[in-house]
């Protein structure tokens, strides 16, 4: 069977990884997402949560009223796994957000 990348899989289903940035030194996801209040943005982060729970990985995140910044990170002297897309993956599919 052919491998598939977690970002072709998601192009395929329509999904659009193109808002998260993939940085160097050090190596990281970022990824704003903004919401219409604080009620979905709320949502969200629960919803967020219990895909962390299950991978044991909690990503840096900061917020305010109506926006969230994520960081996906790994542990110092690693690299970016496909745990780590998959994450970002996983949380661009929770929809709920505006941009």
């Amino acid at each position: 069977m052919e491998s598939i990348h977690t970002a072709q899989l998601l192009a395929r289903i329509g999904v659009n990884m193109s808002e998260w940035k993939e940085r160097d030194r050090p190596q990281r996801l970022e990824r704003r997402y903004t919401f219409v209040d604080y009620e979905a943005l709320r949502h969200f982060l629960d919803r967020a949560s219990l895909i962390s729970e299950a991978l044991g990985y909690y990503p840096d995140m900061a917020f305010g009223r109506d926006y969230l910044n994520i960081t996906i990170a790994p542990e110092d002297g690693q690299v970016l796994s496909e745990m780590h897309r998959q994450l970002s993956a996983d949380l661009e599919a929770l929809g709920g957000y505006e941009s």
